[in-house]
C-alpha cells in the first residue's frame, strides 16, 4: 500500500540521517551468492561515488591500509567459519590519498537451521574520537599524576580486552613505558596489588556488557617498590 511504502522510505531516511550523523557506513555478504550491499555513507565514508560501480569486498581490502588488510580478512574469515562477531581499528585509505581511521565491526546472521547465510558489518569513522584522545593525552603528559588510556576487544578471536593506548606519563608514575604495556597488557596488571585485580577487571567487565563507567581505585607497585593509589575511570 501507499501507507506501507511511505513508513519503509521514512524508516529509510531515518537511517540514513543516523549513519550521516554517527559517521557510519553498514554492509552485508550474502555468503550463498557472494553479493556485497553497503549504504550509501560507506562510499562517502571512502570517498567513492555511489553513482558508480559498486563497492565489493575486494575493493574495501584495497581501500584499507596494507598493515590492517591481513587482520580484517582473518577476522571476516574466522565470522564465516564460526560465527564469532569482531571489532577492531583499521585505517582507511581514500583514492585521493587521504586516510582516517576507523572501528570496523562484523557479525554473522543465521537462518532457521542455525546455518550462517550472512555476515553484516559496519565501518565507522573515529577521526574526531582520535582527535579528542590525542589533545586528553596532551593534556595528561602535562600533569604531574595523569595518565590516559585506552582498553578495548581487538582481532582477537577470543573477544579479550587489551591495553591499546596508554599516555607516556605512566612512565613517570610507575616506571613502566607505555610500549612495554600496549605490547603487554600483563606489564601493567602485574603491578597492580593482588587483592585489586579481580575487583577492576568486574568493573570492566559490567563496562563492557552494561556501558556501565568504570571508577575503581586500585593499589599499584612501582619499580622501585612504592605503592599508589591510582582512581581509575
Amino acid at each position: 500500500t501507499l501507507q506501507s511504502h511511505q513508513a519503509m522510505q521514512k524508516s529509510y531516511e531515518d537511517l540514513r540521517q543516523a549513519e550521516k550523523l554517527a559517521r557510519i557506513g553498514s554492509w552485508t555478504l550474502d555468503l550463498s551468492t557472494g553479493q556485497f550491499a553497503c549504504s550509501d555513507m560507506l562510499y562517502e565514508l571512502n570517498g567513492v561515488d555511489p553513482e558508480g560501480p559498486p563497492l565489493t569486498v575486494e575493493n574495501l581490502k584495497d581501500l584499507i591500509a596494507p598493515d590492517s588488510v591481513g587482520m580484517m580478512v582473518g577476522a571476516l574469515e574466522h565470522c564465516v567459519q564460526t560465527g564469532k562477531s569482531y571489532a577492531m581499528e583499521v585505517t582507511h585509505m581514500r583514492p585521493d590519498g587521504s586516510t582516517f581511521p576507523a572501528i570496523v565491526r562484523g557479525e554473522a546472521v543465521r537462518n532457521d537451521e542455525e546455518k550462517i547465510v550472512f555476515i553484516t558489518g559496519t565501518v565507522q569513522d573515529i577521526s574526531e574520537r582520535i582527535e579528542v584522545r590525542e589533545r586528553l593525552a596532551t593534556l595528561a603528559d602535562n600533569l604531574p599524576s595523569g595518565v590516559i588510556y585506552r582498553i578495548e576487544e581487538t582481532s582477537d578471536h577470543d573477544r579479550t580486552l587489551n591495553v591499546t593506548y596508554v599516555s607516556a606519563g605512566i612512565h613517570r608514575l610507575i616506571g613502566v613505558n607505555a610500549h612495554e604495556i600496549v605490547h603487554n597488557r600483563a606489564n601493567f596488571v602485574r603491578r597492580i596489588v593482588k587483592e585489586d585485580r579481580i575487583p577492576f577487571a568486574k568493573a570492566l567487565i559490567r563496562s563492557r556488557f552494561s556501558g556501565e563507567p568504570v571508577d575503581k581505585i586500585v593499589r599499584v607497585g612501582t619499580r622501585e617498590g612504592k605503592i599508589l593509589w591510582m582512581q581509575m575511570r
